[in-house]
Protein backbone atom coordinates (compact mmCIF):
# COMPACT_ATOMS: atom_id res chain seq x y z
CA UNK A 1 0.00 0.00 0.00
CA UNK A 2 1.32 3.46 -1.01
CA UNK A 3 2.05 5.92 1.78
CA UNK A 4 0.29 9.96 1.50
CA UNK A 5 3.32 11.13 -0.25
CA UNK A 6 3.50 8.56 -2.68
CA UNK A 7 -0.51 8.14 -3.70
CA UNK A 8 0.03 12.18 -4.15
CA UNK A 9 2.87 11.68 -6.62
CA UNK A 10 1.44 8.59 -8.50
CA UNK A 11 -1.86 10.94 -9.00
CA UNK A 12 -0.26 14.21 -9.79
CA UNK A 13 2.81 13.39 -11.09
CA UNK A 14 3.12 10.05 -12.54
CA UNK A 15 6.08 10.52 -14.87
CA UNK A 16 8.09 10.56 -11.96
CA UNK A 17 6.40 8.25 -9.56
CA UNK A 18 7.31 6.01 -12.68
CA UNK A 19 11.15 6.54 -12.50
CA UNK A 20 10.94 6.59 -8.70
CA UNK A 21 9.95 2.96 -9.17
CA UNK A 22 13.08 2.28 -10.82
CA UNK A 23 15.28 3.17 -7.81
CA UNK A 24 15.87 1.24 -5.10
CA UNK A 25 13.45 0.69 -2.47
CA UNK A 26 15.02 2.36 0.37
CA UNK A 27 15.21 5.77 -1.57
CA UNK A 28 11.34 5.66 -2.48
CA UNK A 29 9.73 6.84 0.01
CA UNK A 30 12.23 10.32 0.03
CA UNK A 31 11.33 11.17 -3.22
CA UNK A 32 8.10 10.94 -2.84
CA UNK A 33 7.74 13.14 -0.45
CA UNK A 34 9.97 15.50 -2.45
CA UNK A 35 8.12 15.02 -4.97
CA UNK A 36 4.57 15.62 -2.95
CA UNK A 37 6.30 18.89 -1.15
CA UNK A 38 7.03 20.14 -4.87
CA UNK A 39 3.68 19.43 -5.58
CA UNK A 40 1.91 21.28 -3.18
CA UNK A 41 3.79 24.46 -3.76
CA UNK A 42 3.07 24.40 -7.40
CA UNK A 43 -0.53 24.37 -7.39
CA UNK A 44 -0.63 27.67 -5.36
CA UNK A 45 -1.61 29.41 -7.76
CA UNK A 46 -4.54 26.86 -8.37
CA UNK A 47 -5.96 26.89 -5.02
CA UNK A 48 -5.98 30.68 -3.73
CA UNK A 49 -8.21 33.51 -4.66
CA UNK A 50 -5.55 36.29 -4.28
CA UNK A 51 -1.58 37.04 -4.42
CA UNK A 52 -1.52 37.37 -0.33
CA UNK A 53 -3.50 34.07 0.03
CA UNK A 54 -0.59 32.62 -2.31
CA UNK A 55 1.87 34.33 -0.28
CA UNK A 56 0.99 33.39 2.67
CA UNK A 57 0.46 29.51 1.46
CA UNK A 58 4.02 29.61 0.43
CA UNK A 59 5.19 31.35 3.14
CA UNK A 60 3.58 28.25 5.90
CA UNK A 61 5.57 25.61 3.99
CA UNK A 62 9.19 28.00 4.07
CA UNK A 63 8.31 27.89 8.04
CA UNK A 64 7.98 24.48 8.04
CA UNK A 65 10.78 23.55 6.70
CA UNK A 66 12.93 26.48 8.34
CA UNK A 67 11.34 24.88 11.71
CA UNK A 68 12.80 21.14 10.51
CA UNK A 69 16.39 22.76 9.84
CA UNK A 70 15.75 24.72 13.42
CA UNK A 71 15.07 21.23 15.41
CA UNK A 72 11.92 21.97 16.33
CA UNK A 73 8.58 20.28 16.45
CA UNK A 74 7.58 19.10 13.01
CA UNK A 75 4.13 20.49 11.71
CA UNK A 76 1.18 18.02 11.82
CA UNK A 77 0.86 17.48 7.78
CA UNK A 78 1.00 14.85 5.83
CA UNK A 79 3.97 15.73 4.17
CA UNK A 80 6.40 17.32 6.11
CA UNK A 81 7.21 14.44 8.88
CA UNK A 82 8.51 12.48 6.11
CA UNK A 83 10.07 14.93 3.76
CA UNK A 84 11.55 16.30 7.58
CA UNK A 85 13.31 12.06 7.81
CA UNK A 86 14.53 12.61 3.93
CA UNK A 87 16.04 15.82 5.05
CA UNK A 88 18.22 14.29 8.07
CA UNK A 89 19.39 11.45 6.28
CA UNK A 90 19.97 12.56 2.88
CA UNK A 91 21.57 15.87 4.29
CA UNK A 92 19.25 17.94 2.09
CA UNK A 93 20.38 21.95 1.71
CA UNK A 94 17.94 24.24 3.11
CA UNK A 95 18.37 26.60 0.34
CA UNK A 96 16.94 24.85 -2.58
CA UNK A 97 13.65 24.02 -0.69
CA UNK A 98 13.70 28.08 -0.21
CA UNK A 99 14.39 28.88 -3.90
CA UNK A 100 11.57 26.41 -4.51
CA UNK A 101 9.28 28.03 -3.12
CA UNK A 102 10.78 31.22 -4.24
CA UNK A 103 10.13 30.46 -7.57
CA UNK A 104 6.64 29.96 -7.27
CA UNK A 105 5.94 33.02 -6.73
CA UNK A 106 6.05 34.00 -9.68
CA UNK A 107 3.37 31.98 -10.45
CA UNK A 108 1.47 34.39 -8.12
CA UNK A 109 2.26 37.85 -10.48
CA UNK A 110 0.49 37.01 -13.15
CA UNK A 111 2.36 38.14 -15.31
CA UNK A 112 4.06 36.09 -18.71
CA UNK A 113 7.49 35.64 -19.75
CA UNK A 114 8.89 38.47 -21.63
CA UNK A 115 10.71 36.39 -23.96
CA UNK A 116 12.82 32.71 -23.84
CA UNK A 117 15.01 34.23 -21.65
CA UNK A 118 12.45 35.02 -19.34
CA UNK A 119 10.82 31.56 -19.77
CA UNK A 120 14.44 29.65 -19.62
CA UNK A 121 14.89 31.38 -16.26
CA UNK A 122 11.26 30.29 -14.84
CA UNK A 123 12.38 26.64 -15.75
CA UNK A 124 15.57 26.90 -14.29
CA UNK A 125 14.06 28.12 -11.03
CA UNK A 126 11.20 25.42 -11.12
CA UNK A 127 13.06 22.27 -11.84
CA UNK A 128 16.91 22.66 -10.95
CA UNK A 129 16.41 22.78 -7.62
CA UNK A 130 13.94 19.67 -8.15
CA UNK A 131 16.75 17.67 -9.36
CA UNK A 132 19.30 18.77 -7.73
CA UNK A 133 17.36 17.28 -4.39
CA UNK A 134 16.30 14.63 -5.99
CA UNK A 135 20.47 13.67 -6.89
CA UNK A 136 21.74 13.88 -3.26
CA UNK A 137 19.04 11.56 -2.06
CA UNK A 138 20.09 8.80 -4.68
CA UNK A 139 23.31 9.51 -3.92
CA UNK A 140 24.35 9.98 -7.67
CA UNK A 141 26.20 13.41 -6.96
CA UNK A 142 27.00 16.27 -8.91
CA UNK A 143 26.32 16.53 -12.85
CA UNK A 144 27.09 18.61 -15.57
CA UNK A 145 23.51 18.29 -17.30
CA UNK A 146 21.97 19.16 -14.30
CA UNK A 147 20.42 22.37 -15.56
CA UNK A 148 19.75 21.72 -19.39
CA UNK A 149 18.36 18.49 -18.86
CA UNK A 150 15.65 19.69 -16.20
CA UNK A 151 14.98 23.13 -18.40
CA UNK A 152 14.12 20.75 -21.09
CA UNK A 153 11.89 18.53 -18.47
CA UNK A 154 10.32 21.57 -17.36
CA UNK A 155 9.90 23.52 -21.25
CA UNK A 156 7.72 20.23 -22.45
CA UNK A 157 5.71 19.95 -19.49
CA UNK A 158 5.08 23.21 -19.69
CA UNK A 159 4.08 22.94 -23.41
CA UNK A 160 1.61 20.16 -22.83
CA UNK A 161 -0.02 22.04 -19.83
CA UNK A 162 -1.07 24.68 -21.85
CA UNK A 163 -4.40 23.79 -21.86
CA UNK A 164 -4.88 23.10 -18.42
CA UNK A 165 -2.82 26.97 -17.71
CA UNK A 166 -4.98 28.74 -19.89
CA UNK A 167 -8.23 27.44 -18.05
CA UNK A 168 -6.61 28.61 -15.41
CA UNK A 169 -5.97 32.60 -16.78
CA UNK A 170 -2.50 31.62 -16.96
CA UNK A 171 0.25 31.29 -19.77
CA UNK A 172 4.06 30.68 -19.75
CA UNK A 173 4.29 31.21 -23.26
CA UNK A 174 7.08 34.18 -24.08
CA UNK A 175 5.32 37.53 -24.57
CA UNK A 176 7.33 38.12 -27.51
CA UNK A 177 6.73 34.85 -29.22
CA UNK A 178 3.39 35.78 -28.90
CA UNK A 179 3.50 39.03 -30.16
CA UNK A 180 5.40 37.85 -33.39
CA UNK A 181 2.14 35.92 -34.14
CA UNK A 182 -0.36 38.26 -32.90
CA UNK A 183 -1.66 36.45 -30.03
CA UNK A 184 -3.50 38.48 -27.24
CA UNK A 185 -3.20 36.96 -24.20
CA UNK A 186 -6.76 37.05 -23.68
CA UNK A 187 -6.94 34.92 -26.63
CA UNK A 188 -4.86 32.14 -25.47
CA UNK A 189 -7.53 32.02 -22.22
CA UNK A 190 -10.21 31.89 -24.43
CA UNK A 191 -9.29 29.02 -26.45
CA UNK A 192 -9.29 31.29 -30.09
CA UNK A 193 -5.92 30.84 -30.97
CA UNK A 194 -5.22 27.52 -31.11
CA UNK A 195 -3.60 27.16 -34.58
CA UNK A 196 -1.63 30.43 -34.27
CA UNK A 197 0.08 29.39 -30.90
CA UNK A 198 1.22 26.07 -33.03
CA UNK A 199 4.88 28.24 -34.31
CA UNK A 200 5.05 29.70 -30.66
CA UNK A 201 5.17 26.08 -28.84
CA UNK A 202 7.69 24.66 -31.66
CA UNK A 203 9.69 27.52 -30.68
CA UNK A 204 9.63 26.17 -27.70
CA UNK A 205 9.99 22.96 -28.05
CA UNK A 206 13.01 23.16 -30.53
CA UNK A 207 14.59 24.97 -27.71
CA UNK A 208 13.64 22.33 -25.46
CA UNK A 209 15.39 19.77 -28.05
CA UNK A 210 18.60 21.90 -28.14
CA UNK A 211 19.36 22.05 -24.70
CA UNK A 212 19.72 18.44 -24.20
CA UNK A 213 21.11 17.72 -27.78
CA UNK A 214 24.59 15.79 -27.63
CA UNK A 215 24.01 15.89 -23.92
CA UNK A 216 24.73 12.45 -22.35
CA UNK A 217 24.40 12.65 -18.13
CA UNK A 218 25.86 10.45 -15.54
CA UNK A 219 22.89 10.34 -13.67
CA UNK A 220 20.83 7.67 -13.73
CA UNK A 221 17.88 9.92 -12.99
CA UNK A 222 18.79 12.65 -15.36
CA UNK A 223 19.45 10.17 -18.14
CA UNK A 224 15.37 9.43 -17.30
CA UNK A 225 14.19 12.85 -17.54
CA UNK A 226 16.00 13.69 -20.60
CA UNK A 227 14.50 10.22 -22.60
CA UNK A 228 11.31 11.66 -21.41
CA UNK A 229 11.37 14.87 -22.12
CA UNK A 230 12.98 13.67 -26.09
CA UNK A 231 9.92 11.84 -26.18
CA UNK A 232 7.74 14.33 -25.38
CA UNK A 233 9.57 16.43 -28.37
CA UNK A 234 8.77 13.75 -30.87
CA UNK A 235 5.69 13.22 -29.99
CA UNK A 236 4.56 16.71 -29.95
CA UNK A 237 6.16 17.25 -33.35
CA UNK A 238 4.29 14.25 -35.12
CA UNK A 239 0.90 16.20 -34.09
CA UNK A 240 2.28 19.75 -35.61
CA UNK A 241 2.26 21.08 -31.77
CA UNK A 242 -1.14 20.56 -31.52
CA UNK A 243 -1.53 20.44 -28.24
CA UNK A 244 -5.13 20.40 -28.06
CA UNK A 245 -5.06 16.93 -30.07
CA UNK A 246 -5.68 13.81 -28.25
CA UNK A 247 -2.45 12.71 -30.32
CA UNK A 248 -0.61 15.13 -27.84
CA UNK A 249 -2.70 14.69 -24.37
CA UNK A 250 -2.08 10.36 -24.79
CA UNK A 251 1.20 9.07 -23.80
CA UNK A 252 4.09 8.30 -26.58
CA UNK A 253 3.47 4.65 -27.58
CA UNK A 254 5.38 1.82 -25.28
CA UNK A 255 6.73 5.33 -23.16
CA UNK A 256 6.87 3.37 -19.97
CA UNK A 257 8.92 0.13 -21.73
CA UNK A 258 11.11 3.16 -23.66
CA UNK A 259 12.01 4.64 -20.49
CA UNK A 260 12.60 1.47 -18.60
CA UNK A 261 15.05 0.26 -21.39
CA UNK A 262 17.20 3.76 -20.42
CA UNK A 263 17.62 2.74 -17.03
Amino acid sequence: MLSYCGELVRKHDPDRFFMSLMQTADRREALWALYAFNYEIAKTREVVTDTTLGLIRLQWWRDGIAEIYDGKDVRQNEILPLLARAIKDYDLPQKLFEDLCYAREFDLEGVIPADMVGLLNYAAFTAVPLNALALKILGQGEDEALEAVSQSYALVGLVKALPFHASQQRCYMPADLLAAQEIPERAVYEFKAQEALQPVLKAVVLQAEALIKGRNPSSKWLKLHRKAALMACKQLRSCDYDVFSNKAIDKPAFFHLRLFLTF
